[in-house]
């Protein structure tokens, strides 16, 4: 804005700049894309069944999932170390 205040509003008054300013910034923000947001169709879940007794969210799957990964790491460095 400050160069285009510089080059197009040196010879006018204080209201004819901020006219202009105006128009400036009115032009920028129309020049901008437009944020949108995307509605997803929520997936059909009971999520109170995810939930354990007293209230605790039920972490078994997470545990056996993090189990399953350090197996998978721990069988590949076994393998490694047989091949050297």
């Amino acid at each position: 804005m400050l160069q285009f205040l510089r080059l197009y509003v040196r010879q006018d008054d204080f209201v004819q700049t901020v006219a202009k300013a105006r128009r400036f910034a009115e032009a920028q923000e129309a020049a901008r894309p437009k944020k949108s947001v995307r509605i997803v169709k929520a997936r059909d879940r009971d999520h109170s069944a995810e939930v354990a007794q007293h209230g605790q969210p039920n972490s078994q799957p997470l545990i056996e999932g993090f189990q399953n990964v350090i197996q998978k790491v721990l069988d590949r460095t076994q393998t490694q170390r047989w091949h050297l």
